[in-house]
């Protein structure tokens, strides 16, 4: 049996879900497509017949390298 203080918790998420799935439609609507390929420094394809999971992948590379990089760099500054 829940407590009334677990109903008023249940009570307040569901009044704050319809507020909150509005700023999560608003955030995705003001992403920007290029800011994750700026992040990995690339970008897009050239050739509109590539592969989306080559290019993800390789995406993903870049990505590791960047990761494994930080993690040299902290290790030296150690």
């Amino acid at each position: 049996m829940a407590t009334p203080e677990q109903k008023l918790w249940v009570e307040a998420w569901r009044r704050a879900g319809p507020r909150l799935q509005q700023v999560r439609d608003a955030e995705l609507k003001s992403l920007d497509e290029n800011a994750g390929l700026r992040f990995l420094n690339s970008q897009p394809s050239a050739d509109p017949r590539q592969s989306g999971m080559v290019a993800f992948q390789a995406w993903m590379m870049r990505w590791k390298a960047l990761q494994l990089q930080q993690e040299l760099q902290a290790a030296l500054r150690q």
